[in-house]
């Protein structure tokens, strides 16, 4: 039989490791005719604090690195079927995240700490340098790419996607009439993504706070 409280944290954990799909993909990597980048600039590398829910960004001279928490309860009986447990230690046996387990009688607090690559550069993820930003490239099917955009002033850094909103100022910059639903393809020139970028494209933004050593 199913354990229902076992099942909701397992949802509940596939929820937050989902990825959506953007509203709108590119034929190539962005903006086209722009060299691509070998590392990310030493001002770019480091820990980043999201101020709200402490989820940590970690970027290096190669990769964007997010980690965040994820807590759930499950019966204490329950946990030999998908977790190691060694004390208070804890690793999840499908994914290999680790954290720490507390018991409160039949009942056990699961708390798991998620390391998820954001982006690696190889040759589905590429990165480039255009008016003052940054543009990481994800390859997302064999035929288009999603994109979007890190900005960094003062400390905080701006990682931003594109939204809904977006894609109307991309259709109407690349003059694309499409008759499928999203997401949306484009294959934009370099001028057009820059008249894109000018009209306050990629509206989608989470801040992260620089943590200085």
């Amino acid at each position: 039989m199913n354990n229902p409280t076992l099942s909701i944290g397992v949802i509940f954990m596939a929820l937050l490791l989902a990825v959506c799909d953007p509203p709108a993909t590119f034929t190539e990597p962005q903006p086209a005719s722009v060299s691509d980048e070998d590392h990310f600039p030493r001002r770019y590398r480091g820990t980043f604090v999201h101020d709200e829910d402490l989820t940590t960004l970690v970027i290096d001279a190669q990769s964007i690195i997010r980690y965040y928490d994820v807590a759930f309860n499950v019966p204490v009986h329950a946990l030999d079927s998908q977790f190691q447990v060694s004390g208070n230690a804890i690793v999840d046996i499908t994914s290999g995240h680790k954290g720490t387990v507390t018991y409160k009688g039949d009942s056990a607090m699961v708390a798991l700490q998620v390391i998820d690559t954001l982006f690696k550069l190889d040759e589905s993820h590429v990165l480039k340098r255009f008016k003052g930003y940054l543009f990481i490239n994800t390859k997302s099917t064999p035929v288009s790419w999603e994109v979007s955009k890190l900005s960094l002033s003062k400390g905080k850094l701006n990682f931003s996607s594109i939204t809904p909103q977006d894609v109307e100022h991309l259709l109407a910059i690349t003059e694309t009439e499409q008759d499928t639903v999203a997401p949306y393809v484009f294959a934009p020139t370099k001028k057009q993504f820059k008249s894109f970028i000018k009209q306050e494209g990629f509206r989608q933004t989470t801040t992260y706070t620089k943590v200085r050593k």
